[in-house]
């Protein structure tokens, strides 16, 4: 994560100044890492960090399970329609059992008013990093979209539509 040491904004992408004051962007750790969240879950590792949220590498301190927690950014958070659309993404995943779909354990509110969500965490890569290795296998391509399309019907099945189906949301 980027943040500009005159206004603190933060920056998830390739910016290198802010664009209110001009500043050098600098580096920063997450200052989630090694926190507790929901009591249970403690955050190792940022995965990953979207416009709308950080995905982290987290355990659950009592079963000793994996998992992956994937938090609000704080300044999105204060948007009551975007705390419910993320609420209605944790229903709406959450009651879809298929293989080809993550899988939802939890959902709740930090103790400071963040919304998160927990899922199982996948091994492997998001299917960008196989499309940018070059042209895929035909075998390959076609086995991938079928997996890709069944999770979808599921959801159409159930009234789910995704909203954001990128090659950085599907994994493989």
């Amino acid at each position: 994560m980027l943040t500009c040491p005159k206004c603190h904004l933060e920056y998830h992408n390739e910016e290198t100044r802010c664009v209110v004051d001009g500043a050098v962007l600098e580096e920063v750790t997450d200052p989630r890492i090694g926190k507790l969240v929901g009591g249970r879950y403690h955050l190792d590792a940022v995965l990953g960090e979207g416009g709308m949220a950080t995905v982290f590498r987290a355990h659950h301190t009592v079963i000793h399970r994996t998992v992956a927690v994937k938090l609000l950014h704080p300044h999105i958070a204060r948007d009551h329609r975007i705390r419910e659309r993320f609420a209605r993404e944790a229903r709406s995943a959450a009651a879809i059992a298929h293989p080809n779909v993550i899988e939802i354990y939890d959902f709740g509110d930090t103790e400071d008013g963040i919304p998160y969500l927990v899922m199982e965490l996948l091994e492997g890569d998001p299917l960008r990093k196989l499309v940018e290795r070059g042209p895929m296998d035909l075998g390959l391509a076609v086995d991938v979209a079928t997996q890709l399309l069944r999770g979808l019907a599921r959801a159409h099945d159930l009234g789910v539509a995704h909203r954001d189906i990128k090659p950085e949301n599907a994994f493989v």
